[in-house]
């Protein structure tokens, strides 16, 4: 498995399993579509592999490591999300913890992936910490989360977390090639056009070209970001109330807008380093807006996407948003 942009990340992973002192849990975090899942198989695949590379590395072609590329290794285990909020319950946590003591199917080791961890109650982790304070020989666990703040820092303590930055728009645009160009699933164009929206980000590349959720998310930046600018109040409502009633793509497609805002308040200063998918926009916004009320619309929806995480209303947060921008 080919890691793009994170030599640092994988060296890491390669020590510890060449001195024989893998840590038993593991946390990566990052934004969505910087390879957190990617980092996941292949860390499973490392320490699972029997026919490793020289330099430690797995294989990738050997029955373990197309296994766990398929989501079908016994011993790689998924804990499923439960409820309305898709989270891992006290319940689920307890189950992991009753199977982690019983023997891996195939080998000597069963590896427990709990991805986007984001939303986990810390009644959930307390359940979970017992574990991961005094683990079975033969389990390990990963955790994938935007940021290490969720966690308990009692977990943290008992974890490693490997932090996972955006790759280079170059190295974005050589993963693209490889794995889409060469292909022929995709255009040189299609790419460039996909890079120049989400830069180093692969994952949202990748679902944007395969016009997956994060490509609806992006034309609802769009919307908000002109509607703003056309400083049309009813125009804007429409745009949050297309992006629906749930709360993680709310967060989702606030937190993107508030990248955009970013670049337009950093704008109006002279810096032209754009983070956010609309650089278009935050100039037009920036050409508009004075700095100051650049600044305090970004506050609001910093304070909107914080209300995400708690069970809010959607449709009263989002008229108080408005009324606190326009």
């Amino acid at each position: 498995m080919k890691i793009y942009g994170k030599s640092e990340v994988r060296r890491s992973l390669l020590m510890m399993k060449n001195s024989g002192r893998f840590v038993q849990s593991l946390i990566f975090t990052g934004a969505k579509g910087t390879g957190k899942h990617t980092l996941s198989v292949f860390t499973a695949q490392l320490r699972l592999c029997k026919t490793p590379l020289p330099d430690g590395a797995p294989c990738g072609e050997c029955r373990d490591c197309r296994r766990i590329a398929e989501k079908i290794h016994p011993d790689v285990i998924y804990p499923e999300k439960t409820g309305v909020n898709k989270i891992y319950s006290r319940d689920t946590i307890r189950r992991v913890c009753a199977d982690a003591y019983i023997k891996p199917s195939d080998g000597d080791l069963k590896i427990y992936i709990f991805e986007d961890f984001d939303t986990t109650e810390s009644l959930s982790q307390n359940v979970l910490l017992k574990i991961i304070e005094d683990p079975p020989e033969g389990a390990g666990f990963i955790f994938t989360a935007f940021d290490k703040s969720v966690f308990l820092p009692t977990v943290l303590s008992r974890s490693v977390t490997l932090d996972l930055p955006e790759t280079t728009k170059d190295e974005a645009r050589l993963a693209l090639r490889e794995a889409l160009e060469d292909k022929g699933k995709y255009t040189y164009e299609q790419i460039e056009n996909a890079v120049s929206i989400f830069g180093g980000n692969i994952g949202n590349s990748v679902e944007f070209l395969e016009n997956g959720p994060i490509a609806r998310k992006y034309e609802a930046v769009i919307n908000l970001t002109e509607a703003l600018w056309a400083n049309d109040e009813y125009r804007l409502l429409t745009a949050i109330h297309g992006v629906g009633d749930d709360r993680q793509t709310l967060k989702s497609v606030f937190m993107m807008w508030n990248k955009v805002l970013r670049d337009c308040t950093v704008y109006s200063a002279g810096i032209t380093q754009f983070m956010g998918c609309y650089p278009e926009g935050a100039r037009k916004l920036s050409n508009k807006l004075t700095k100051r009320r650049c600044e305090k619309i970004y506050r609001s929806v910093e304070d909107f996407i914080r209300r995400c995480d708690t069970n809010m209303n959607s449709s009263i947060c989002a008229a108080a948003l408005i009324a606190d921008i326009m």
